[in-house]
């Protein structure tokens, strides 16, 4: 959130050798350059790479949660790659194969210390002299969470005070299991030439139980009376 907006990265298509060197230290651009695309991106981008990653995981995944994978994306960048807090409607299984991944965690009850609000959406676009500019952009209002768990604003969020997050750093060769519904902000940590990488299996949650106590927490929340100074 940056402005009062929900602010969308610029996205660009390039070369994976291009992307490379820009990580890597070998060519000079501005910005944070960061592979993220959320659309079952490692079949659909690098489908010369599928042959170097073990069906295990997905597979022993499709077992535990009972379907096939949503979609299956593939995350690569250096340190200044940094994720705000979020949730996801998805049983996630995390895999780190390079670097370490650093994610601050608070369950879905802790909802009312997050104070999500709308924001109008809008997304970063470079200009001319190398700048980034925030520009609106037209679509329904996007509800977010603005806080910063790692350094919260307490006079802006002053409900955050009574949040206990949770840190789970999972290096390369791990695997972190994420809850659907299950807030997070993601850093992350490179290795010796500055790079991660990761897999994640997304697989579609059961809107059962689970789903109904949160929409529950999310309506008592909202109809709370305001804090006390």
């Amino acid at each position: 959130v940056v402005a009062g907006r929900f602010v969308k990265p610029e996205e660009r298509r390039m070369a994976l050798a291009q992307y490379l060197d820009i990580v890597e230290g070998a060519a000079a651009a501005a910005g944070v350059f960061y592979i993220s695309h959320q659309n079952g991106s490692f079949a659909a981008e690098y489908e010369p790479l599928q042959p170097d990653v073990p069906p295990d995981l997905e597979q022993w995944g499709t077992e535990v949660f009972g379907v096939e994978p949503d979609a299956v994306n593939l995350w690569m960048g250096d340190d200044q790659a940094v994720s705000s807090m979020h949730k996801d409607h998805y049983e996630n299984l995390y895999a780190v194969v390079r670097g370490s991944k650093i994610f601050t965690l608070l369950p879905p009850w802790d909802y009312h210390f997050l104070s999500p609000e709308s924001y109008p959406p809008a997304r970063y676009q470079q200009n001319a002299q190398g700048q980034f500019d925030v520009q609106p952009e037209d679509g329904e209002p996007v509800s977010w969470v603005a806080v910063n768990p790692d350094q919260p604003d307490l006079q802006r969020h002053p409900r955050f005070e009574g949040a206990r997050p949770l840190l789970a750093v999972v290096e390369a060769g791990e695997v972190l299991y994420l809850p659907a519904l299950w807030y997070h902000k993601v850093a992350q940590r490179g290795d010796a030439e500055g790079l991660t990488l990761a897999v994640n299996y997304w697989y579609d949650m059961e809107f059962g139980p689970l789903y109904h106590y949160f929409e529950f927490v999310q309506r008592m929340a909202r109809a709370r009376p305001p804090l006390v100074p």
